[in-house]
């Protein structure tokens, strides 16, 4: 009976006691398996100091058609939420684009992005990502849904 008791609060209060057999997926897989057609990794790698930026963007085709003028637009922001304009530049935006096709079930790297600030950077904010099929059609995928699409690794 004592064990039984074990059991059933295991069971009802902790999800991690007992797999039965349910894998855990990734957020790419995830991705996937919902029909989204592309996926970006963006990875904040180590910079000089909070106010350098160095980010690797991944961006993966899901779908099963070529993409084509694929671009991702993103910012840096400070504590407070404002969006920060690097040193050398006019403007805030950060855009990943990719010039040659990207094929189905392939990863490319966008160019790395190495940027100044003047005050320390919080976090990057995907604002949204544009691109095209082989066969013409065009999609944008904006804040609210770029949440199952994208993963930040800093």
């Amino acid at each position: 009976m004592k064990r039984f008791a074990i059991f059933l609060l295991c069971v009802l209060f902790s999800e991690g006691c007992i797999s039965f057999g349910e894998e855990k997926t990734g957020a790419k897989e995830s991705a996937k398996l919902a029909g989204q057609p592309v996926f970006l990794e963006f990875k904040r790698l180590v910079a000089k100091s909070p106010k350098h930026l160095h980010l690797n963007l991944t961006v993966t085709n899901l779908s099963l058609s070529n993409i084509r003028s694929f671009s991702a637009l993103l910012f840096a922001v400070d504590k407070q939420g404002l969006i920060l304009i690097p040193e050398t530049y006019k403007t805030p935006e950060l855009i990943c684009k990719l010039d040659r096709p990207l094929q189905p079930d392939t990863s490319v790297h966008c160019k790395e992005i190495i940027r100044s600030y003047a005050a320390d950077i919080e976090k990057i904010e995907l604002h949204s990502v544009a691109f095209g099929t082989e066969d013409g059609v065009r999609m944008l995928i904006t804040k609210e849904d770029l949440k199952y699409i994208s993963e930040y690794e800093e």
